[in-house]
């Protein structure tokens, strides 16, 4: 196993993703365009860990039944496509890990 690869901690990679996004500005959710975000500041949503606490309804009541589901879900690093596309950018992302596992380490 390449050196680097210790390097990680482990708690780093088995963070769910609303963990890892929690600290996150909403502006950076994919999708977030500037009148969305300017809605959730106006509303005192500006972290992704705020966001999460928005329960569904409260979202889709708010910003209509397709933008109030994108939310929820970005805010939980949920994928809305449809499975086959999620399981490419699976096969895609292994691929691109297995490059870095063989990659020579530079610090």
């Amino acid at each position: 196993m390449p050196a680097c690869v210790e390097s990680i901690a482990p708690s780093d990679v088995a963070q769910p993703p609303s963990k890892v996004l929690g600290p996150v500005d909403v502006g950076q959710l994919p999708g977030m365009d500037a009148a969305l975000e300017r809605a959730l500041r106006q509303r005192g949503v500006v972290r992704v860990d705020q966001l999460l606490r928005l329960p569904k309804p409260v979202l889709v009541a708010a910003f209509g039944d397709a933008v109030g589901r994108q939310l929820w879900a970005s805010a939980r690093g949920l994928d809305g496509q449809r499975a086959t596309t999620a399981w490419s950018q699976i096969r895609t992302a292994l691929g691109r890990f297995r490059g870095w596992l063989t990659s020579p380490c530079e610090y």
